[in-house]
């Protein structure tokens, strides 16, 4: 039921893969998001161009912002690849709200 009423809803949402889409359809269903508390991370442009289509876009995060927050060494942050980077999601997050990537 939920899976049906998000996608039903935003049909951006049926391009997610099945486990983005689950997520997304509980959030969306208990109407967690957006939020100043619950943060979501992903490196999947089509989840962050859903994300933007249900008002969630603030509320997506980088890999990289969260492992800083809680601790990771600078060596392992070093290590993470481009799509989980702060500068890379928000040059994503810059091109869909200026409708670069639809």
């Amino acid at each position: 039921m939920e899976l049906a009423t998000l996608v039903l809803s935003n049909p951006a949402c049926s391009t997610l893969d099945d486990g983005e889409k689950h997520l997304f359809a509980w959030l969306f269903a208990n109407k967690l998001l957006p939020s100043q508390v619950i943060v979501v991370t992903t490196a999947d442009k089509a989840a962050l161009v859903a994300s933007h289509g249900l008002g969630w876009l603030d509320s997506m995060t980088s890999l990289e912002d969260l492992a800083r927050k809680a601790g990771v060494g600078r060596g392992n942050l070093d290590a993470l690849v481009s799509q989980y980077r702060n500068d890379w999601l928000s040059s994503i997050k810059t091109k869909i709200r200026f409708g670069i990537i639809p």
